[in-house]
């Protein structure tokens, strides 16, 4: 036994000495760099991002980190508390901005906030009622220098935007 060792040993040896091992060697190894930068290629081209995101959760998420967002909310949130009717509108106007941003990231085209809610189909966003809503009131805000708005119906309209930053899992 120990000699048919001993003769396979010789054997791979002499093998591996041969010009046509390396020739095989060499041509495995290149086919093998080709098919790595291959599967790299195809993935950026295939937006992978989005099809990662859609296998582990169900649909694209907006890619933020949490606390980054939290910070951002909250910043809007304290405008409500200042007292100043000026701060409430423009709490919801960055509101507003932040789901269209959110909008964009979870895969929704369009210019703005009113073309990507438009092609929400019924059941992709529960709180897409809402949110149109609240984007109404934006509206209203931009377009009428007289609009009104109390603290209590800001904390309303927030809370719409709360709702959908709340489905995106954010809050």
């Amino acid at each position: 036994m120990t000699s048919l060792i001993g003769i396979l040993v010789i054997f791979w040896h002499g093998v591996q000495k041969s010009s046509l091992f390396f020739l095989v060697s060499l041509f495995l190894k290149l086919y093998t760099l080709v098919v790595f930068i291959d599967l790299i290629l195809l993935l950026l081209v295939h937006d992978i991002r989005s099809n990662i995101q859609k296998q582990v959760f169900g649909g694209r998420r907006p890619l933020i980190q949490p606390a980054k967002f939290q910070k951002r909310w909250e910043a809007i949130k304290t405008r409500t508390k200042s007292g100043n009717p000026s701060y409430y509108k423009a709490a919801i106007l960055e509101a507003d901005a932040l789901a269209d941003e959110m909008l964009g990231e979870i895969g929704y085209e369009g210019g703005d906030i009113g073309e990507r809610l438009s092609l929400i189909m019924p059941g992709q966003l529960l709180s897409a009622e809402r949110l149109q809503e609240a984007h109404k009131a934006r509206n209203r805000i931009i377009r009428d220098p007289d609009f009104t708005l109390s603290r209590e119906e800001a904390e309303e309209l927030l809370a719409f935007y709360e709702g959908f930053f709340g489905e995106l899992e954010l809050l």
